[in-house]
């Protein structure tokens, strides 16, 4: 048995195996099994160690992977880990190491420290010419051979930031862009200064609303990722106003009468929501002419620039429709009344009123009423809506 392989012997065979990559562990046992018609009982004869040993396994480690210039310097390390390197594994010739800075002196031209022994193996502290993208080879070397592994660093510039507004005044809901005017870095952020949370962009510009008034200094910082201390930052101080605020109450009905409450407001617009409009600052009383919905809008502008608004919708509903028939009264004195009317279907009926002419009311809206004497009597139907 050679490991997880079976084979056929006879006497005096040579058998002939080759062991594959992580099967077996640096020592194993070959055993051999015999049988023949004499026996009852296989013999068994093994033969250990067998000693399998493989390559190394190379490994680079970096004290960086991105470094701002003018930082330029990076260690690596050969950190590689041995096959079967124990004296009982048997594994314990000498190894070497060989590297290779890709482009280090410029495109093509490398830098090579050539093949040492190791271990021990001495961190290489490599000082880069220039900002770019450097490729880091390690090749290794045993008994059983050669293998190699790589690794990408990086000198990048600094990151820089310079910062522009469309305004440096606004007012409490209006917007503010910044917009930054500097290059590099892959992580960018702003600080309001109002006390909210870092906020991300996309390097460009960003759109602000304040909610607050008072001064706040507007900040921009860039960073790149995965390299301490590449950061730059910018702020500017921007001026927030309070903006003004519209209030009225209006009492619904199909005049409305409307109550301008506002403190702190100079231009006033109002727009009924029917296409009509005023700039005076009480407006009293409107009447409109038909159902419908109408967004009553108030619109201030204070001397400083800033506007408020607010709107309130006005409901107009159809008056309702009052109708309703009296059926034969000649035989009896008993009202026979059919009451079709219609409202609003948006509105809906508070109270129904029937004055039957004689003295006697009633509330309901089918009520069934009987006269006491007979005569010519007006009866009345009157219908409240809520609305």
């Amino acid at each position: 048995t050679l490991g997880p392989l079976q084979g056929d012997a006879s006497y005096n065979k040579t058998i002939a195996h080759t062991y594959q990559a992580n099967t077996v562990n640096c020592e194993t046992t070959v055993t051999l099994t015999a049988l023949n018609e004499c026996n009852t009982q296989a013999s068994v004869n093994r033969f250990f160690p067998v000693q399998i040993w493989d390559t190394d396994i190379p490994k680079i480690s970096t004290s960086e992977k991105v470094l701002c210039w003018p930082n330029n310097e990076i260690t690596f390390a050969n950190t590689s880990i041995r096959n079967c390197k124990s004296p009982s594994e048997g594994n314990t010739a000498q190894r070497y190491e060989k590297w290779v800075f890709k482009d280090f002196n410029g495109p093509g031209l490398d830098s090579i420290i050539d093949w040492t022994p190791w271990p021990p193996t001495i961190p290489k502290k490599i000082i880069f010419k220039a900002i770019g993208k450097y490729t880091v080879e390690l090749y290794v070397r045993n008994t059983c051979g050669e293998t190699d592994t790589s690794v990408e660093v990086e000198i990048v510039s600094p990151p820089t930031v310079g910062i522009t507004t469309d305004k440096d005044t606004v007012c409490i809901g209006e917007s503010l862009t910044v917009t930054n005017t500097g290059s590099g870095g892959n992580v960018h952020r702003y600080n309001p200064g109002d006390g909210s949370a870092l906020g991300i962009y996309d390097g460009s510009s960003v759109t602000y609303v304040y909610t607050k008034s008072g001064k706040f200094n507007f900040s921009l910082i860039v960073d790149q990722s995965g390299a301490s201390g590449c950061s730059s930052s910018i702020s500017k101080e921007i001026v927030v106003l309070d903006s003004p605020q519209p209030s009225f109450t209006i009492d619904k009905n199909i005049s409305v009468a409307v109550d301008n409450t506002t403190a702190n407001g100079t231009n006033v617009a109002w727009d009924y929501g029917d296409g009509r409009t005023s700039s005076d600052f009480e407006i009293g009383t409107i009447t409109y002419n038909s159902a419908g919905k109408y967004p009553l809008k108030l619109t201030l502008l204070n001397a400083r620039g800033c506007q408020g608004l607010q709107v309130d919708t006005i409901y107009v509903y159809d008056n309702p429709n009052v109708q309703f028939s009296i059926g034969d009264t000649c035989t009896t004195y008993n009202l026979k009344l059919d009451n079709t009317t219609t409202i609003d279907p948006r509105d809906t009926v508070v109270s129904y009123t029937w004055n039957f002419g004689d003295g006697n009311t009633s509330s309901d809206s089918l009520p069934n009423y009987t006269y006491v004497n007979h005569g010519t009597f007006t009866v009345l139907l009157t219908v409240k809506p809520k609305y």
